[in-house]
């Protein structure tokens, strides 16, 4: 299979597409508890290096995340998609989710999504071999797709486990450990995350765009349909979940506390880091109007929890604006160290700064 060659391949040049590094930092001291290592390299980081660390690296505007030669910390990207095989090139294509689904076979879905991984890891090796880096080209995927099917003309059903909440969460946890690996392994093959967080299930455009729609729900529908995918996703170990471009009950989801705060984290406590749909951040002001102005929608972004942004369209990365915003005493420092933990843990449990 093409994913085991490139498997054996990559062995041969995971050693030569590591960082060069020319002083023992605490933080590469693999004997170290994780929370010390993570403590150690965050203290190291400037505010301003911390926000780049979470403006950039999601998508194709974004670039890659920004090197700190001083650290010796390599560029990442966050943007991998790994839905039904790895998209970057020369990759097994496998089934749509929805078909996936119709098997009941949540042993396939684990063997999809792990191979999946196999492949991704492998182009990851050959990448850093040769200095590549950006888009696709990294460990982290933006994948399971949870969302609940919820009407038949829909035009990405055919991403989603279809219309059963249970169905949906079954898979999910599969997917998961298949991409990432067992729970107990110290390393991870590639990270997953989970999306569309939460209740995105269409419309796209009409009678109203997916940018600016209001999902108006009961909280009977919204912890009985909605959530259960995303807790059994949260219960797998997903390292990563992508917040919508919706608005739930008037608050957009990459802006709302309650939903990031109180529900994902302290409800199902989540520790992952939470990246937004690509673009959405800017949403919040020009389609939500939920606020006045770009630095508004990054400030609000952050303190509801988002960790990371993704952006493609030009001069929309507003968590570029948080400099500023740091700058004239909006945002603390103590904030910024809080979103960006969980980001650098990640890079630690996919490898990165170790000896």
């Amino acid at each position: 299979m093409a994913w085991f060659f490139l498997l054996f391949l990559s062995i041969g040049l995971i050693k030569e597409g590591k960082c060069i590094v020319d002083e023992d930092f605490p933080f590469r001291n693999v004997s170290l508890d994780w929370s010390v290592r993570v403590d150690d390299l965050v203290s190291r980081l400037t505010p301003h290096e911390i926000i780049d660390q979470m403006a950039y690296g999601g998508g194709w505007n974004d670039g890659v995340t920004p090197p700190i030669p001083r650290l010796q910390i390599l560029p990442y990207s966050w943007g991998t998609e790994c839905l039904r095989g790895d998209i970057s090139e020369n990759s097994t294509g496998f089934p749509q989710a929805i078909n996936l689904a119709s098997t009941w076979n949540k042993q396939l879905v684990k063997a999809v999504a792990n191979a999946t991984a196999y492949e991704v890891h492998a182009h990851y090796n050959v990448y850093r071999k040769e200095g590549l880096y950006g888009v696709h080209r990294g460990l982290s995927c933006f994948s399971p797709v949870i969302n609940i099917m919820r009407h038949p003309l829909w035009g990405r059903n055919q991403e989603t486990y279809g219309e059963c909440p249970y169905l949906s969460g079954m898979f999910a946890i599969y997917f998961v450990h298949g991409l990432q690996g067992p729970l107990s392994s110290r390393y991870l093959n590639t990270n997953a995350g989970c999306k569309h967080f939460d209740a995105h299930n269409g419309p796209e455009n009409i009678p109203q765009s997916r940018f600016s729609f209001n999902v108006q729900m009961s909280e009977f529908d919204w912890r009985s349909t909605f959530l259960p995918a995303f807790h059994a996703c949260v219960n797998a170990g997903s390292y990563g979940i992508m917040c919508s471009y919706n608005s739930i009950n008037g608050v957009p989801s990459c802006a709302n506390n309650r939903l990031l705060t109180d529900i994902l984290r302290r409800g199902m406590n989540f520790t992952g880091y939470v990246v937004s749909d690509d673009d959405a951040l800017v949403f919040i002001n020009i389609e939500h109007h939920y606020v006045n102005t770009n630095e508004e929608a990054a400030i609000v972004a952050l303190e509801a929890g988002v960790n990371l942004e993704l952006a493609d369209s030009p001069g929309a990365t507003m968590f570029e604006l948080l400099h500023k915003a740091y700058d004239d005493g909006k945002i603390d420092n103590q904030t910024l160290i809080e979103r960006v933990k969980p980001l650098m843990y990640t890079r630690m449990r996919l490898g990165e700064f170790v000896q």
